[in-house]
Formats: C-alpha cells, structure tokens, sequence
C-alpha cells in the first residue's frame, strides 16, 4: 500500500498512531482545516469536517454538518489536501 493509502485508511485503535502520520502530515492539521473524514458518525453526517481545536496531540475537536461536535482521533481523518 502507498503512503498516501495508508494515511487514508482508518486505524483500529484510537490510541495507535501509524508510522506514516509524519511531520508533514501533522503539520497540515490545523484549527479551521476542513478535513476528510475516514469513518463517518452517521450515515446522514458528511464526509468532510472542520477542525475547531486540538484537545490533545492526538486528538482534535470538529464540527461535523449534519451531525455536530465530535472527538477526533488523529487517525480518523486527513487533510483535504493531502497528497
């Protein structure tokens, strides 16, 4: 699998960081960043998020349309752009 295929391929546990989320990958995840998200909440909810605040190193606030604040693991999500 390409490194752009894994950082899109959800995690199992949400405390497993995959070798490949590196500096790059990290650097493009900032507040106000629409992100795509891995794994959706609701079957009603978008595919897309916005990042509203790191909670932790790993783990970010969003806001989800149709479906509304959530927790998010870095590995639920990329960036939009990521290449």
């Amino acid at each position: 699998m390409t490194p752009l295929l894994e950082a899109c391929v959800p995690v199992q546990s949400p405390t497993y960081v995959p070798s490949h989320l590196t500096r790059p990958y990290l650097d493009m995840v900032r507040p106000s960043s629409w992100i795509k998200l891995l794994d959706l909440p609701s079957e009603y909810s978008y595919h897309e998020a916005l990042l509203l605040c790191q909670l932790s190193e790993d783990e970010w606030v969003a806001w989800i349309p149709d479906y509304g604040e959530a927790v998010l693991h870095i590995g639920e999500f990329c960036p939009m752009n990521w290449h």
